[in-house]
């Protein structure tokens, strides 16, 4: 697990500067992540000082098109010291929102960390996509202080790039013999094509009039030629693989004894 290390630079907003140390880290932390691997995103904050006229807002977060199933986890505490108020998850990312000691309605400002000591915890869980395409695995934070209902400053941070580790299993190929010797001695006595990658398969056996004779969805089930006579037969597959790639082939096969 690797930390990440970010120095913000002071801005300024109305003459009130903002400063603070951004640590983010992955767990499990990797170069690319296989499909359908769980991984940990934390992002904390430490600091985000200034004056009453700009305080942390909210933290959004946009995610790769190799990211689903985002998960917030246990929201981050209230550094404020002279406002209640709490840390909610809404559409994107959090959001600082007042608690019911407030009474004024237009008192819109966030959490402020008056020491600069204060240590915020964003975390959340996200999932890899279970393809085979190499998508993007991005993942930016944008940070913002609000002053009296309106953005005074604003953070952004590319946390993590990356895209899906495309493995053994996103390998697709398919291999269709041109004979069978259907006699009964254990050796080559099936027709069966062989892929690798193969999600949906149809394969079809046709006679000399155009009849199909045999016809299956599995790939591991072949033709056993079902006491034919030798000759020449036609077969059609059809077959979409694990990139969503759809192939019809027409070919021959040699039935011999």
């Amino acid at each position: 697990m690797k930390k990440i290390v970010f120095l913000l630079f002071p801005l300024f907003c109305y003459s009130q500067s903002l400063t603070g140390i951004e640590t983010s880290y992955l767990d499990p932390d990797k170069v690319s992540y296989p499909k359908g691997e769980k991984v940990l995103v934390c992002y904390q904050m430490e600091g985000w000082t200034g004056g009453s006229n700009c305080k942390l807002e909210s933290l959004e977060v946009e995610l790769g098109e190799g990211w689903e199933n985002l998960t917030p986890l246990n929201p981050p505490q209230n550094c404020s010291i002279t406002t209640e108020g709490n840390w909610v998850w809404m559409d994107n990312g959090w959001h600082f929102e007042f608690g019911p000691s407030n009474n004024n309605p237009f008192d819109d400002i966030g959490d402020w960390d008056f020491f600069g000591d204060c240590i915020r915890s964003f975390c959340f869980e996200v999932q890899v996509k279970d393809s085979c395409e190499e998508l993007d695995l991005s993942i930016i934070i944008t940070s913002r202080g609000d002053n009296i209902n309106s953005i005074c400053n604003s953070y952004h941070y590319l946390l993590y790039s990356g895209h899906i580790e495309i493995g053994p299993e996103c390998e697709v190929g398919l291999y269709i013999p041109n004979s069978f010797t259907p006699n009964g001695d254990e050796s080559n006595d099936i027709f069966k094509p062989l892929g690798q990658g193969i999600e949906k398969f149809n394969l079809e056996i046709y006679n000399r009039w155009n009849e199909i004779i045999f016809e299956t969805n599995n790939i591991n089930e072949g033709w056993n030629g079902n006491n034919s006579p030798v000759g020449v037969y036609l077969y059609k597959v059809l077959y979409t693989n694990v990139l969503g790639e759809t192939h019809q082939i027409y070919g021959h096969i040699n039935l011999i004894k």
